[in-house]
């Protein structure tokens, strides 16, 4: 294997990860130095250079300035499963639901596929360290919110499943409150938090960040519990 090419792959990466870190924190001046890093490395046809550059399209003029290029862009690369969940985010601004869930579902299927590929196992220690550090933080609450969510289980999943994803679920989503809330009272449905493992694997690089992140998200998936929209979440800085 030509490792020279894989390090070229990989700096690629870490400045395309770079630019979006710079995006979500809304600094498009850092993202574009990024951008132009990466066209010096990759070129600028290169398909993460190209999506680069749509992304600050993206923050600067809205979906609809992109979404033509973008569907361009995954069509030509085809097998991208970052490109397909990028163009389902578009989508999803655009209040276009059928065509968001297509890519969701074909960013889903490859990442999948990643994961029968991958050497990148998920230990078993770690799994139990993911439950525990969930079961604390449901312990930790106020006494009485901790007895109302003393029976709700920890559910380990690898990934959204594909039915959920059709009805319009994030497939990249990092956890899920399944079942009524604390205001919606007398409604017979089971209530359970669901952790999706490869998501929370994949968006951290290291064991703590992830147990930290299954901490934040679960604390996420209990504002749901109690009430409150992905906004509202958001606001109290719960992810």
């Amino acid at each position: 294997m030509d490792t020279a090419r894989l390090s070229f792959d990989d700096d690629l990466i870490d400045f395309s990860e770079l630019l979006e870190d710079a995006l979500e924190g809304g600094d498009l001046e850092t993202a574009e130095a990024r951008l132009r890093e990466m066209a010096l490395l990759g070129g600028e046809a290169h398909p993460l250079v190209r999506s680069g550059a749509l992304r600050i399209r993206w923050a600067r003029e809205g979906a609809r300035a992109i979404i033509g290029e973008l569907e361009e862009l995954a069509h030509q690369v085809g097998d991208d499963a970052d490109l397909h969940y990028l163009l389902g985010c578009a989508y999803e601004e655009l209040d276009r639901f059928h065509e968001m869930v297509a890519a969701f579902l074909e960013s889903l299927r490859l990442d999948t596929l990643a994961d029968a590929e991958s050497l990148r196992e998920l230990p078993p220690m770690l799994l139990d360290a993911v439950e525990a550090r969930a079961r604390a933080v449901l312990d930790g609450l106020p006494s009485e919110l901790a007895r109302r969510l003393s029976r709700v289980p920890i559910i380990l999943e690898e990934r959204p499943h594909p039915a959920i994803v059709r009805e319009g679920f994030d497939p990249r989503a990092l956890g899920l409150f399944d079942g009524p809330n604390m205001i919606e009272t007398g409604i017979p449905q089971p209530t359970r938090i669901v952790l999706y493992l490869r998501n929370l694997y994949e968006a951290t690089s290291s064991d703590e960040e992830l147990l930290e992140e299954v901490e934040i998200t679960v604390l996420h998936e209990i504002g749901h519990y109690l009430g409150l929209d992905e906004e509202e979440v958001h606001a109290l800085g719960l992810g």
